[in-house]
């Protein structure tokens, strides 16, 4: 009788130890389950926060090309009307002494006349 109710008691003992077990086991595969959700989720976020950058980096390189073309369009503009406004000057000084030329030619010829 004795040895009975050893036998029970252990009985009861083992498995309780076994629910208790198993309980703890159904907790870590359901905080499992829990960890792998919130991981899917972080992936989720992580695959659009590059979709997004890839994106910013995109418009980026465009506005950046854009810019330097407009730089090159500009530098080649200025280029041509700085070249234009030499070959101005040029002209405007070769006119300069053209003038200069005729005023002494018209001044020697009335002290000429003056002098006749």
């Amino acid at each position: 009788e004795c040895e009975e109710k050893l036998e029970a008691v252990v009985s009861t003992q083992s498995t309780g130890r076994y629910d208790r077990a198993r309980e703890i086991i159904n907790q870590m595969r359901k905080r499992e389950d829990e960890l792998e959700e919130k991981i899917r989720g972080y992936l989720a976020d992580l695959s659009t926060a590059e979709e997004n950058t890839r994106l910013i980096k995109e418009e980026c390189e465009e506005k950046l090309e854009a810019a330097n073309n407009k730089i090159e369009m500009t530098s080649v503009d200025y280029e041509k009307e700085r070249v234009m406004m030499e070959a101005q000057i040029k002209r405007l000084e070769l006119e300069s002494k053209s003038w200069h030329s005729k005023f002494l030619d018209k001044e020697s010829s009335e002290r000429e006349l003056i002098a006749i």
